[in-house]
């Protein structure tokens, strides 16, 4: 069986906020990383 995401972006020059929800609303994850090459590699 096939699970459905929805994934949030929120760029901005210096970092990248991010948001992971389940179709059912439920918060599956959420961060901040740099938004540089070497943290976007990782």
């Amino acid at each position: 069986m096939n699970t459905c995401y929805y994934i949030g972006l929120d760029i901005h020059k210096k970092t990248i906020s991010y948001c992971i929800k389940a179709i059912d609303g439920r918060l599956i994850g959420q961060g901040k990383i740099e938004a540089d090459r070497k943290s976007l590699d990782a």
